[in-house]
């Protein structure tokens, strides 16, 4: 990886207080009710016109007319220029984690929904000792996320190809996005959604703070191959419906062996493909079939699943994980 794209609103940037607190004023000058600022979590993420009309009542969105709700909408938005970083804060711990990044060769970059000026004007506020090499707000003659239009013209600008390139946000607009672009999301759980959100949208990789997004981060990389029991046609159809195909170095299928699990041919095909040594290799898998391809193979097995942990003990595992996100915590660590 040679590039890190960042979400700024509820991923680099708490800036949930002062967008309430513009979109409020609209509202109460007008004599409309206002929301409390946790409300404008769900609010937030498809840029600012969305977000007025999704806090002004249904009845006078339905009325219109359209002149209305724009003028309705300049009104926040230069409230909210007037007010821009009044309680604005970076995540605790954010700083700290880019300048890692940043030491570390990544280059680093940001795109938002956020109109383009009111972004440019916050990451350098914020983050002054990060080099970002573009920064990118929403235009007039822009997609906005998530359309994968922008995030790829950043990409090509810096001369960097999207398969060397990872996103980080913290709503469904990111993954949507890093998926529409055929990059892998980092999705965070500090901003405007909830694990449970990310991971109906289908999230990867969810982390609690940015010290696990660090570790992620890095992990990102590892050679991953699928070897089942399942049609290898089957298992590619799977992964691409979920979007998860071009994370894949390759798929054995059950039509690639002659003998199957816990018969180890399959396992010794994937390390010949890679190049590994036994020891270099982790298997994955849930089953006593997989624990005993893994150990005739000489491969360190990782279980998980539901298969009851004590079935595993002639095997030796070296971890045994009850769900996908302790067993990608436990790998990261």
């Amino acid at each position: 990886m040679k590039a890190c794209f960042f979400d700024l609103d509820g991923t680099l940037l708490d800036t949930l207080a002062d967008i309430g607190g513009a979109c409020n004023a609209v509202l109460a000058a007008h004599g409309y009710p206002v929301h409390p600022v946790s409300a404008y979590r769900r609010m937030v993420g498809n840029g600012f016109p969305i977000l007025m009309r999704r806090a002004l009542p249904e009845s006078v969105v339905a009325q219109g007319p359209q002149e209305r709700l724009d003028a309705l909408t300049e009104e926040g938005r230069r409230y909210y220029a007037a007010h821009l970083s009044i309680r604005t804060t970076s995540y605790p711990g954010l700083v700290a984690a880019l300048g890692r990044l940043q030491d570390a060769g990544l280059r680093l970059a940001v795109l938002s929904n956020k109109p383009e000026d009111l972004t440019c004007a916050l990451v350098p506020l914020h983050f002054p000792g990060i080099r970002f090499d573009a920064v990118r707000g929403g235009r007039h003659d822009a997609p906005l996320k998530p359309d994968p239009t922008v995030l790829l013209q950043m990409a090509a600008s810096m001369g960097v190809a999207p398969q060397d390139c990872a996103y980080v946000g913290d709503s469904e607009v990111d993954i949507a996005t890093a998926r529409n672009a055929h990059l892998p999301c980092f999705s965070v759980d500090w901003g405007t959604r909830t694990r449970e959100v990310l991971e109906a949208h289908g999230a990867v990789s969810i982390s609690h703070t940015p010290e696990e997004l660090l570790r992620a981060l890095h992990g990102h990389g590892v050679k991953t191959a699928i070897v089942s029991t399942k049609r290898g046609d089957t298992i590619q159809y799977i992964m691409e419906r979920y979007h998860l195909l071009d994370q894949l170095e390759f798929v054995i299928g059950s039509e690639d062996v002659h003998a199957p699990k816990p018969d180890p041919q399959g396992l010794n095909m994937a390390l010949e493909r890679m190049g590994l040594k036994p020891e270099e290799l982790l298997f994955c898998g849930d089953t006593v079939l997989d624990a005993g391809a893994a150990k005739n193979a000489g491969f360190c097995a990782v279980l998980n699943g539901t298969t009851p942990a004590g079935d595993f003990a002639d095997f030796h595992p070296v971890h045994i994980a009850p769900d996908l996100f302790e067993l990608r915590q436990w790998l990261e660590g």
